[in-house]
């Protein structure tokens, strides 16, 4: 393996942890008193469609996770998908 190799492979890693980490908090946003905005009903709504969103932002760079995770936290407090 090559040093650039290498290199895409711990970018790749963080890239999965951070979207994990995100995957992780919106579950536990999910699971609080007014998190049920985030639960889908089907595919397509809007809490599956924020679900999807959500995630499409974060790379390996952890501020798009925390940026990712603070939106939604701002959904649930504010009961509203769009701030995802």
């Amino acid at each position: 393996m090559t040093a650039a190799q290498y290199q895409e492979a711990q970018t790749r890693q963080a890239t999965i942890n951070d979207i994990i980490a995100v995957s992780l908090g919106y579950l536990n946003a999910s699971q609080q008193a007014s998190g049920g905005i985030l639960n889908a009903q089907s595919v397509g709504d809007a809490a599956y469609n924020a679900a999807v969103a959500v995630i499409h932002g974060v790379t390996s760079d952890p501020t798009t996770a925390n940026v990712a995770i603070t939106g939604i936290i701002n959904a649930v407090d504010y009961q509203n998908l769009t701030l995802i």
